[in-house]
């Protein structure tokens, strides 16, 4: 626990210029005290203001930036090609189905 302490010392040391003493941890104004969680923020999502909330806007985009590999199976590009109102025949090859979805862009 010591080494542990001794390092965040060191860090205090390296952000503000002074080393804590041992007894100042205990003290509300050490700096070791008075470092506080920085607050993440949020990324900001279009459409939200045009009535949609955060949640639908967030998995709206989640499904349209999945786009389709050759790790996908045939019918699942088959439903994402029907989802997207992409034309393809019965026969084509997983290959087909991808070209097609590139040139449909």
């Amino acid at each position: 626990m010591n080494k542990f302490l001794e390092v965040i010392h060191d860090m205090i040391e390296i952000i503000t210029g002074k080393r804590p003493e041992d007894d100042d941890c205990c003290k509300q104004e050490s700096p070791c005290c008075k470092i506080e969680p920085k607050e993440v923020e949020e990324p900001s999502y279009v459409n939200v203001d045009k009535g949609f909330s955060k949640e639908e806007v967030k998995a709206w985009k989640e499904l349209t930036y999945q786009q389709p590999t050759m790790k996908w199976t045939k019918k699942k590009i088959k439903d994402y090609m029907d989802k997207n109102k992409v034309k393809y025949n019965s026969g084509d090859t997983k290959s087909d189905l991808l070209d097609k979805i590139k040139w449909n862009k």
